[in-house]
């Protein structure tokens, strides 16, 4: 296994690594870039944001606006380049600008220690805006089955959002992400910078915090290696779509044929798995599971690019991310 830490990494593993993967419609290569503040302009996504004061019509007899008095201790967030609103604030609130808030890690791309790969928004009006980077050293949990080691960072322009840094496997052979399980992320998974406080103390925090995650990545190696121990049959497939479907019971089967699309899907992946050492695993099934969710599932938007934007949303923080957490507490509940 290789050691997870932070160290100047190599360019063994490049953007081409990444090319394919749903999010990067939303995102560009930043490949290349010396700092947080190049690779939001190489993304566009260094535009300024203002906090507006809110008002509403007051209407006449006639249907005439009579007056627009303000909403007070409200404002909105806007992006300045399209006057797209990001959110709704109150007073306190404190404006960040994108390379504001990620000033914290510029140490670390600077002395090599984060290579910056993905740079993209989250919300059509950039309400938030991710970077992927590279933070660790690459690890196989079998035989040729290398996992990438990286930290998501997610700003965001709503009140009581934060600036969140969280680790995400990603598995080369399918360019799925993995997820820390949930008693760990419990523990010490995320960061939240609030917009408000010193920059000083988010610095302070972020250090702390990015050396966190690396301890997360190899607790999820840790877990990806007792998986690829742990042999499966089709009575653990079935359940586990059970579990991850729970409207598909045996008896609906035919009657759900969203859910045993899905399901069936997920059994094909399982049953085409490409890593020889992985098959039959309950490894291979948690791996076919996650890239069902990153690859395959169908998500609902009024337009292409919103459908883009919502999967993505469910893939880190909605209904994607909960499929993938509940096949893992499945089968670490179950490993033989």
């Amino acid at each position: 296994m290789s050691e997870l830490m932070l160290s100047t990494l190599g360019e063994q593993y490049a953007i081409d690594t990444l090319e394919g993967l749903p999010w990067h419609a939303l995102g560009q290569s930043v490949v290349g870039a010396s700092s947080i503040s190049e690779a939001l302009s190489m993304a566009r996504l260094d535009y300024l944001v203002e906090k507006r004061p809110i008002f509403y019509p007051i209407y006449g007899e006639d249907g005439s606006i009579i007056e627009q008095p303000r909403i007070p201790n409200r404002y909105a967030t806007v992006n300045t380049r399209n006057n797209g609103v990001l959110g709704i604030v109150k007073d306190r609130y404190i404006v960040r600008q994108n390379g504001e808030s990620f000033a914290a890690l510029e140490p670390l791309v600077e002395a090599g220690m984060m290579v910056l790969d993905l740079a993209g928004p989250l919300g059509e009006n950039g309400e938030r805006v991710w970077i992927l980077a590279r933070i660790g050293s690459p690890y196989d949990v079998v035989i040729n089955d290398t996992v990438l080691t990286y930290l998501l960072l997610v700003n965001s322009h709503k009140e009581n959002q934060a600036l969140k840094m969280m680790a995400v496997p990603i598995r080369v052979v399918r360019a799925n992400m993995g997820r820390v399980p949930a008693e760990i992320r419990r523990s010490a998974y995320a960061l939240n910078i609030r917009h408000i406080g010193s920059i000083e103390a988010q610095t302070a925090k972020a250090n702390t915090v990015v050396r966190l995650v690396l301890e997360n990545h190899k607790k999820f190696y840790n877990i990806a290696g007792l998986l690829a121990k742990s042999g499966i049959n089709r009575n653990t497939v079935y359940t586990l779509l059970d579990v991850v479907f729970p409207s598909l019971g045996a008896s609906e089967i035919g009657e759900k044929p969203r859910a045993e699309h899905d399901a069936a899907k997920i059994v094909e992946l399982l049953d085409s798995e490409p890593i020889a050492k992985a098959r039959g695993t309950a490894w291979s099934l948690y791996n076919a599971v996650t890239a069902y969710v990153d690859h395959y599932r169908s998500t609902r938007g009024r337009s292409t690019n919103n459908r883009l934007h919502n999967r993505l949303n469910s893939i880190w923080f909605g209904d994607g991310s909960r499929i993938k957490d509940a096949a893992m507490d499945y089968l670490l509940k179950n490993m033989k």
